[in-house]
């Protein structure tokens, strides 16, 4: 994931690091084993607690976010074709 996209994620969350997706991993492997043999009809909420809390990120800041993301992946893809 892009740095700027973690730092938006990390910035708008209780958790101030960004998820990855081993995070979904751990949480799917717990409940897939023994150990949660008595776990019924639970939501587990893997977000860094952004489900309890949602501070306002100005529209303008997550723009600039996807736009630089955008470039950044234009940059990548031209990297890519040139050293393919």
């Amino acid at each position: 994931m892009p740095v700027h996209l973690d730092e938006m994620m990390a910035g708008s969350q209780p958790l101030p690091i960004a998820g990855k997706p081993q995070d979904i991993a751990y949480a799917a492997t717990y409940l897939g084993s023994d150990e949660a043999r008595f776990v019924t009809g639970a939501q587990l909420a893997v977000d860094g607690g952004l489900s309890v809390f949602r501070p306002a990120v100005p529209k303008e800041k997550i723009m600039d976010y996807l736009q630089r993301a955008k470039v950044q992946a234009e940059e990548d893809l031209r990297s890519m074709g040139k050293s393919a």
